[in-house]
């Protein structure tokens, strides 16, 4: 009899977790993915660290973006905190930063980065930047810490 119960709520438990592992996932926020590198007829996604590197040439290739006040910036920049390293990211006080997220993997495999996005705000007129720093927070900072910077001249 014993066995019977202990069966019975064996195979309760699977069906419960068999259940679980057959559910959609929620939607995600929409993002940019990850940059491609063209090599011949084909695309390969790069490594996070070449990803890192086109991070610091990228910014302000184009100048500064200028804004409205009291308009939204969406800002995305790839991260992996299983490895430690984290964007610290500030604003000037002509800007505020009205949400701070970590987008995980679609596909979480073990140690997989994913993306850190801020929507930023336009709150007073004038040259503002917004600034990510990519480091390990207990760590003192460092030259060689990777950077990302971008200008707004926010119109008002």
């Amino acid at each position: 009899m014993k066995k019977s119960i202990l069966l019975l709520c064996m195979l309760v438990v699977a069906v419960v977790l068999l259940c679980g592992c057959t559910s959609t996932p929620p939607s995600e926020p929409a993002t940019t993915g990850p940059v491609t590198a063209v090599t011949g007829t084909t695309e390969q996604p790069l490594s996070f660290a070449e990803e890192i590197a086109i991070i610091q040439q990228r910014t302000d290739e184009n100048g500064p973006i200028t804004m409205a006040m009291h308009t939204t910036t969406y800002i995305e920049l790839m991260e992996n905190p299983t490895t430690g390293y984290l964007w610290n990211a500030t604003v000037t006080p002509g800007l505020a930063i009205v949400n701070d997220t970590y987008i995980p993997p679609a596909d979480p495999m073990p140690g997989a980065g994913g993306m850190h996005a801020w929507t930023v705000e336009a709150v007073a007129p004038g040259d503002q930047t917004f600034t990510a720093v990519y480091h390990r927070p207990w760590e003192d900072p460092s030259p060689d810490d990777v950077t990302y910077t971008m200008h707004f001249v926010v119109t008002g």
